[in-house]
């Protein structure tokens, strides 16, 4: 049998993207890309975070990244940085 992965290369990364980062590979982070309005007079309307959904669930490092593209360029102080194939369900 062969596993065949099927997930697209791709290099565009959006709001909702899960992302696994970490630096040691028994150590994987997993975390979503999300957007919040800044009440702060600044020129961005929007601001990007990384909020962990793993085992810190909840917890937020917040670049005040102005773009997607800058946040993923903080984020790479981590030896790897992918996104991954993943369905996120939240549940009430």
């Amino acid at each position: 049998m062969k596993v065949v992965d099927k997930r697209r290369e791709t290099d565009e990364w959006h709001i909702g993207d899960v992302i696994c980062y970490y630096n040691q590979p028994d150590d994987k982070n997993y975390g979503m890309i999300m957007a919040y309005e800044c009440d702060e007079d600044i020129d961005a309307n929007n601001l990007y975070c990384l909020v962990g959904i793993d085992r810190n669930a909840g917890d937020v490092e917040v670049y005040d990244s102005p773009s997607i593209e800058d946040l993923l360029k903080e984020i790479n102080v981590y030896s790897h940085v992918e996104k991954v194939n993943a369905h996120l369900v939240v549940e009430d």
